[in-house]
């Protein structure tokens, strides 16, 4: 399952700020909507200090595990910035605490962010990275990390310290939000992200633009790699109708459909019975329609007492030795048509009482075949119809009328 952005949100106050903020409404940027089971939230908070080092845990809701602090406690403007992360349960928090910054002159600003499709196991599966600095500016300059599975996502979440921070650019990352929280000791947060990162490549993001260039200035930055979330398909149905309609749709090895009693229907392109894979139908009618339908060599249809048909181009029975193939009809009419229509040796046409027919070209019986009709008339019709002599003239002979040959009397 592809990783996605649901939206984010974020502020910067002065004074102690905090408070509680709304996920289940008022993100931006992505998707949309409320945090659903499974979702990723993170929560990046930065604060604006003079040496102080506030915690900035989030204890309101319980769950969210913080990522390591960036910290400097030995400038004028020192930063204090840390990021938590929190994957949705079966009932999804509607609101985040912002803890306070714990002083009156120390400005905050947070950012949340939602990702869904992210791989809840082992999380993070890559350690994350962390990159801090002081005397130069309040710009975060992101560390390097490497991704260990395909089409992950890479998190940048940066913050920093300063007399007057502004505001951050990051024209790199998407859906860049970035806040400042004014008062003695600004405190500047940016966060963004980028999707589709291959594995085994490193990344290394690029500085941060924008804020303040002060030597009394400090930052501190957190990457974060989101693997995606695989093999996340589930599919559950209760009692009716199941249906799966558009292109490639499939049920991957291992997946299991099952259907209770009733009707089963796989439409579309190359729609098709698997090798070693097996169509069970209850009584009734079974139908397979479409190009090419075939039964292969070996393959073997049965069907109980009523009619078969098979109907198409060159339909046939092949002779195999040891495995003839074998028609069995009710009384009944029974009939054989096309071209070079025949029964080959050891193949018996058998009859009961009425007429009999055998109509085309060039039909013979060969030597030592007999055809045995009940009373009645017996007809052969065509060009050139003969009757094969085998033997002397049986007993109490009588006439004998072939319709196309002059007629003879033999007593």
């Amino acid at each position: 399952m592809a990783i996605s952005y649901v939206g984010g949100r974020g502020a910067g106050t002065a004074g102690q700020g905090g408070g509680s903020v709304a996920i289940s409404t008022g993100l931006t940027g992505g998707s949309g909507g409320a945090p659903i089971a499974g979702d990723l939230v993170l929560v990046t908070i930065s604060v604006g200090t003079a040496a102080r080092q506030p915690a900035l845990t989030i204890a309101t809701p319980t769950g969210f595990t913080a990522l390591t602090a960036n910290r400097t406690t030995s400038t004028t403007y020192d930063t204090n910035v840390r990021t938590s992360w929190k994957f949705m349960t079966s009932t999804p928090d509607t609101a985040v605490t912002i803890p306070a910054s714990g002083n009156n002159n120390d400005g905050i600003a947070y950012v949340i962010q939602v990702f869904r499709g992210v791989d809840p196991a082992s999380f993070p599966q890559v350690t994350p990275t962390y990159a801090v600095n002081q005397a130069t500016d309040n710009l975060p300059d992101p560390a390097s990390i490497t991704p260990n599975a395909a089409s992950s996502a890479i998190v940048i979440c940066g913050g920093g310290a300063a007399a007057a921070g502004g505001t951050y650019t990051a024209g790199y990352l998407t859906n860049f939000l970035t806040y400042n929280g004014p008062d003695t000791n600004d405190g500047n947060v940016g966060c963004g992200y980028l999707l589709n990162q291959a594995s085994g490549t490193p990344y290394d993001g690029a500085k941060f633009g924008g804020g303040s260039v002060n030597a009394a200035n400090s930052w501190g930055c957190t990457t974060i790699a989101l693997n995606p979330l695989v093999n996340a398909y589930v599919l559950t149905a209760g009692s009716g109708s199941f249906s799966e309609t558009g292109t490639a749709v499939g049920l991957l090895m291992g997946r299991a459909l099952s259907a209770g009693a009733g009707s089963f229907a796989e439409s579309g392109t190359d729609a098709s019975l698997k090798y070693n894979r097996a169509l069970q139908a209850g009584a009734g009618s079974f139908s397979m329609a479409g190009q090419d339908v075939a039964l292969l060599r070996a393959a073997a249809m049965i069907a109980a007492a009523g009619g078969f048909s098979l109907v198409g181009q060159d339909v046939d029975l092949v002779y195999t030795q040891g495995n003839a193939y074998v028609l069995a009809a009710d009384p009944g009419s029974f009939a054989l048509a096309g071209e070079d229509v025949a029964l080959l040796k050891g193949f018996h046409l058998a009859v009961g009482v009425g007429a009999f027919s055998l109509t085309g070209q060039n039909v013979a019986f060969p030597r030592n075949y007999r055809i045995a009709p009940s009373a009645g008339v017996y007809s052969l019709q065509g060009r050139p119809v003969s009757l094969v002599y085998s033997g002397g003239a049986p007993a109490g002979a009588k006439d004998t009328y072939i319709v196309g040959l002059r007629r003879r009397r033999r007593t």
